[in-house]
């Protein structure tokens, strides 16, 4: 264990475009599944943090939101929380695809970042799609827009680089004790990542506009010890009738489908045998609607 006088522990915000891999880069840090997965944009909405825990660092990272022009009230608390983050933790690291190369958005997300005056890296994601030569002009264009970041090209799929990237991190984190127990692995409860899980399969389970009009809450969590499970009721929002039917699928066929897609990771998580009750309701317009954000979670 390294000595107090030289631990190191600090909050790491995690930012990029929708998409670049910085949900698929926290759960390789952590090495358990807390951020949900998709190929669909937007997926990640809330704040996710993930507690990484070494002999010389705690590291506590913040998986956010991808930066987009928000089209509804929803997009814009999931910019304030990008907002938020960048100027109240210790680190940033700006992810970027590069596969996709330095876009516009890219760009501009940099000049933001820069503005909070944080130590920051750039993590280049997606090297195992990208032929080694075009990466040196890539790093070139990096450093020209952001001369003081370290720039460390890694894949969050594969793991490459991803001990190196680490160890960056940890040189720029204060000195300071660990914040969390060792064993504790995010600050969320238990209810988000069941919400959370639920909503994972949703997106990978449907399509077009579904994905994005699709929103979890939990109902109830109610522990039932005498037949070792937990009865988990959730309903799963829309904002329109015809989205409820492809939600429900003939005969209830995709919903069956989704919660038992959702019910092995949950019962993981829990470390018992859970009965999962889904409902879908219609709640009209809800990205726009301030009560409903509220009983997501977000503060408005």
């Amino acid at each position: 264990m390294t000595s107090p006088e030289q631990y190191r522990t600090g909050y790491v915000a995690i930012i990029g475009r929708p998409n670049v891999g910085k949900s698929t880069l926290m759960n390789q840090f952590i090495g358990e599944h807390l951020s949900i997965v998709s190929p669909k944009p937007q997926t990640t909405r809330h704040r996710v943090t993930g507690v990484l825990t070494r002999h010389d660092a705690q590291l506590i990272l913040v998986d956010t939101p991808g930066f987009h022009t928000p089209a509804h009230l929803l997009g814009k608390q999931m910019m304030q929380i990008v907002h938020t983050e960048l100027h109240s933790v210790d680190v940033v690291l700006l992810m970027l695809d590069a596969a996709a190369g330095l876009t516009e958005p890219d760009r501009a997300i940099a000049t933001e970042t820069l503005k909070a005056s944080k130590p920051m890296l750039i993590a280049l994601n997606k090297i195992d799609r990208v032929p080694k030569p075009s990466l040196l002009p890539l790093i070139a264009a990096c450093t020209a827009i952001t001369p003081s970041a370290e720039i460390i090209p890694i894949s969050a799929t594969q793991g490459d680089n991803i001990d190196a990237l680490l160890t960056a991190l940890i040189q720029h984190l204060p000195i300071g004790p660990p914040l969390f127990p060792s064993d504790q692995l995010s600050d969320q409860q238990i209810r988000f990542f069941v919400a959370e899980t639920i909503r994972e399969q949703v997106l990978l389970q449907t399509h077009q506009e579904i994905p994005h009009a699709v929103a979890v809450i939990i109902d109830a969590i109610q522990d039932e010890p005498s037949r070792r499970t937990i009865r988990i009721h959730a309903t799963i929002l829309v904002e329109r009738p015809s989205q409820k039917g492809i939600l429900i699928g003939q005969g209830g066929q995709r919903l069956k489908a989704i919660g038992s897609a959702a019910r092995p990771p949950i019962e993981a998580w829990l470390e018992r045998q859970i009965f999962l009750q889904l409902w879908v309701k219609v709640r009209k317009d809800w990205r726009e609607d301030p009560n409903t954000l509220r009983e997501l979670g977000y503060v408005l």
